[in-house]
């Protein structure tokens, strides 16, 4: 059991660098056609919804789920801890 999990350590290790590779490769999006999504993004949102990403919320067992649960329903909040 000990001699699998070492192969299994070393096999990822070994696959790191061609993921890492993988995905910083070409990215789909140039800079001028990011910042060109990025702005009809923002057009579209009100500025309650702009507000809301700015906020972070802890989500844990001292916060009622569905004060939460609704926040997000409404666009208030923009990440959790």
């Amino acid at each position: 059991m000990k001699w699998l999990c070492s192969v299994g350590v070393a096999v990822s290790l070994a696959l790191q660098p061609a993921l890492a590779e993988a995905l910083s490769g070409n990215h789909p999006l140039t800079p001028e056609a990011r910042d060109a999504f990025v702005t009809k993004l923002l057009t579209k949102m009100t500025v309650d919804e702009k507000i809301g990403q700015l906020r972070l919320i802890s989500v844990g067992p001292d916060n009622p789920k569905e004060a939460i649960r609704e926040m997000i329903k409404n666009g208030q909040v923009g990440g959790d801890f």
